[in-house]
């Protein structure tokens, strides 16, 4: 008499293959996301500190000359614990006017 696969082997074999396929799937779709989602977060921070620095100038028709950001609003805007945040204040023609170079 042959002796037949038990049905607990016969569904393993048939619906792990697909899942191990399917896990792949779904956690590939998810690390793109969160990457997504970390990035456009990283992004908006950066959106932030540009947008302070540029409320701190002033709107004129005359170009402006000089432009130095005080210490303690430099490090509020720029301070970061884990990452180096370097920034640049150019006037029309390209000359650096604050900042890093």
């Amino acid at each position: 008499m042959k002796k037949h696969p038990s049905l607990r082997k016969k569904l393993l074999l048939l619906l792990v293959p697909p899942l191990l396929v399917l896990i792949l799937i779904v956690s590939t779709i998810l690390f793109r996301f969160a990457l997504t989602e970390q990035r456009d977060a990283f992004d908006n921070a950066l959106y932030d500190s540009a947008y302070s620095i540029y409320q701190l100038l002033e709107k004129s028709d005359a170009p402006i000359e000089s432009f130095s950001l005080p210490r303690s609003e430099k490090q509020f805007i720029l301070g970061d614990q884990t990452d180096a945040i370097f920034y640049s204040v150019l006037d029309t023609s390209g000359k650096l006017l604050s900042g890093d170079n």
